[in-house]
């Protein structure tokens, strides 16, 4: 009797531990801000942008028994947010446009095209701005459906992914910004940054505490870059822009957490990750680190991927051997390896700490307090006027 007792007791601590476990990740929101490397369909449900998707084959081509068709993401298939939130043990993360989504484990706000800065791509997408505005927009819907003690709980407790930036400095040497080179370089890096810090700021100021930033990957020895040069070699000014941006974000991140209680975050350096990858593929499973899967024109680099018909752009037999999936975004293989590292985080790459551990360690749990509206007195960085 009293071994059986004894197993019972077990078992039943077990189910409790595991259960607990699983409760417990549920309270784990996961919200998503950014471009086209995290969005999840967001475009679909603009009326006002055409161009900037993917919601067309050969997009979403090795995802096919997942979702069954494409679904706005740019890869072949899943994209570096779902595989985070498969490790985090949820559900993939929907757009918050998406109608009747299932928003109980947070939302997708990031939208194809999308900047930090509002002149990115203007009336075409959701500069992040906007998205911060929807973010707000739904936290007090379910504040008025939960109250807003149960409000503050999930929302100090959520993961905020922002990855973004690109856009901003792709489009000034693609004559897609009214800021063009105006500006000298390292101004136009302070002014985007200075408007990252102000939206930063907002979520902080709405609840946010544990943020995943991704730094940006190397704009010029992208695919789509690579053609601005006449030796196919990387786009140095490209290069220079993003560099000099990584290192100011960093200097920002480091700024928050010092100034701003509970402010906790982890950076994914993903311009080393991704040149370990284009320089020595093979190291990391793949066989071409230089060419897109799909595209025209030298290193398949010209964006014609999926477009009007298949006569106009080329597409690779095995897109799980490329880095590249069209001229500007990985496959799903890399989209894979980023979020393990993210999530693992044992390397340099990630910083200061794993992102696991706010998805599973109790003691980085923020418990909401009010500060009020804090700031930072001066950041690296100024925002931009809305003149511009």
């Amino acid at each position: 009797m009293g071994k059986a007792f004894s197993s019972i007791c077990v078992v039943l601590l077990y189910a409790f531990l595991v259960l607990g476990r699983s409760a417990y990740a549920k309270m784990i929101n996961f919200f998503v801000f950014g471009d086209s490397t995290v969005d999840t369909g967001t475009n679909k449900y603009l009326n006002f942008t055409k161009e900037s998707g993917a919601n067309f084959f050969p997009y979403g081509e090795n995802a096919a028994e997942f979702f069954g068709k494409p679904t706005g993401r740019f890869s072949d298939g899943k994209v570096v947010t779902d595989f985070i939130a498969e490790l985090a043990n949820l559900p993939l993360i929907p757009p918050y446009l998406k109608p009747h989504a299932d928003l109980s484990y947070g939302a997708n706000f990031a939208s194809a095209g999308a900047g930090i800065l509002e002149a990115t791509h203007k009336g075409k997408t959701l500069a992040l701005e906007v998205q911060v505005n929807l973010f707000v927009e739904f936290q007090e819907k379910l504040k008025r459906k939960l109250g807003s003690v149960k409000s503050k709980e999930i929302f100090s407790n959520a993961v905020y992914c922002i990855s973004i930036g690109i856009t901003d400095y792709k489009a000034v040497f693609q004559g897609n910004s009214k800021l063009q080179l105006s500006k000298p370089s390292d101004d136009l890096v302070r002014i985007v940054i200075g408007n990252l810090s102000a939206q930063t700021q907002v979520l902080y100021n709405h609840g946010a505490r544990k943020f995943l930033f991704m730094s940006l990957k190397d704009t010029g020895c992208m695919p789509g870059m690579r053609l601005m040069t006449n030796d196919g070699s990387c786009f140095a000014p490209a290069t220079y822009l993003t560099e000099y941006h990584n290192m100011a974000l960093e200097q920002l991140l480091m700024g928050f957490a010092s100034k701003l209680v509970g402010f906790q975050y982890t950076l994914f350096d993903q311009f080393k990750f991704i040149n370990a990858r284009t320089q020595t593929p093979i190291k990391y499973g793949f066989f071409d680190g230089l060419n897109a899967c799909c595209g025209c024109g030298r290193f398949r680099g010209l964006r014609t991927c999926g477009r009007n018909n298949p006569k106009r752009y080329h597409l690779c037999r095995n897109a799980t051997t490329h880095v590249w999936f069209d001229s500007f975004h990985y496959t799903q293989g890399v989209q894979r390896q980023a979020a393990e590292t993210i999530w693992q985080g044992k390397d340099h790459l990630i910083r200061p700490r794993p992102l696991k551990h706010f998805f599973m360690d109790e003691t980085s749990q923020v418990r909401h307090r009010k500060q009020g509206k804090a700031q930072i007195a001066s950041t690296l960085g100024f925002a931009l006027s809305k003149s511009i």
